[in-house]
């Protein structure tokens, strides 16, 4: 698929661009193993995130083969964590290396545009165990699941305005308005599957 490919490139681009940026960084970058141990900053910012771009979309793709029903699609969710991953890994590098205050700016758009792209995304996902709002109430009924992730995938958009917005203004604390964002999300998510889950339980036994 086109997604997956364009991950795969994604990753190929973040291992040759930490390859590339590895000998320039300073030898002392936080954290260092034992207390007057080598310094393994470096491997760690080199590497972290492309590692971990691999993992996730392994760990997603092997969870979407299994959905709980069996009619159920899989989701690129790991191919589209994967290729923002590595995104935002060669704009961190470019900013680490080269200092340049608006490539710091970049990391937050491209943060609030990948909220973006997977809130919109999020209303035509179906019941999965790898992505989306996935409580008991919302993987046993279809119903429910499409009126949470309705929900969510507003949210979400709208939370990554606000941090493209916050980005682009030049305004400091971008960082915490990503984590208010995320949690404002996450609150708001999880709590409308637990009341429209009690609701329909309710409805459900006036209807018995």
């Amino acid at each position: 698929m086109a997604i997956e490919r364009r991950a795969l490139i994604g990753l190929i681009v973040a291992f040759t661009a930490s390859i590339v940026a590895f000998p320039m960084f300073p030898p002392d970058i936080p954290p260092q193993v034992g207390r007057d141990g080598v310094f393994i900053g470096a491997p760690f910012v080199a590497f972290l995130l492309p590692v971990a771009a691999m993992a996730v979309w392994w760990i997603v793709a092997n969870l979407s083969r299994h959905p709980p029903r069996a009619t159920l699609r899989p989701t690129n969710a790991g191919a589209a964590t994967a290729l923002f991953l590595s995104a935002f890994h060669v704009t961190m590098l470019m900013a680490f290396i080269g200092g340049q205050p608006w490539l710091v700016r970049m990391l937050g758009v491209l943060v609030g545009v990948f909220m973006i792209a997977t809130g919109n995304d999020l209303p035509r996902v179906r019941p999965n165990l790898a992505w989306g709002v996935r409580m008991r109430q919302t993987l046993t009924s279809d119903r429910l699941w499409r009126r949470v992730h309705r929900l969510a995938g507003f949210i979400r958009v709208a939370m990554g305005i606000v941090v493209c917005a916050v980005s682009l203004s030049g305004a400091s604390g971008v960082t915490n308005v990503i984590v208010l964002a995320v949690c404002i999300e996450t609150v708001a998510c999880v709590g409308a599957g637990v009341l429209l889950g009690r609701r329909q339980d309710a409805d459900f036994g006036v209807q018995c």
